[in-house]
């Protein structure tokens, strides 16, 4: 038969294994939401990017058109002012 100290070393032994599996289980945990956090991160700061880029592209795209738009008014002013003085 078994000493009782021996089983009730074994015993604490177990729940010590137990408490260290428990305790690498939540250091993995917090190491992956570590990582979802800084993806997160990543991932908004791309958002941020793009959200500017598409602000610039607006601009860029705007201000096309209004040259467009000054260039047709002047051509058109220097076609009615040839036909008009001609």
């Amino acid at each position: 038969m078994a000493h009782p100290q021996a089983i009730t070393s074994y015993h604490k032994l177990s729940q010590a294994i137990t408490s260290y599996h428990k305790l690498s289980q939540a250091i993995t945990s917090y190491h992956k939401l570590s990582q979802a956090i800084t993806s997160y991160h990543k991932l908004s700061q791309a958002i941020t990017s793009y959200h500017k880029l598409s602000q610039i592209d607006d601009t860029i795209v705007g201000s096309f058109v209004q040259f467009i738009q000054h260039l047709f008014l002047y051509m058109s002013t220097l076609y009615f002012s040839k036909n008009i003085y001609q």
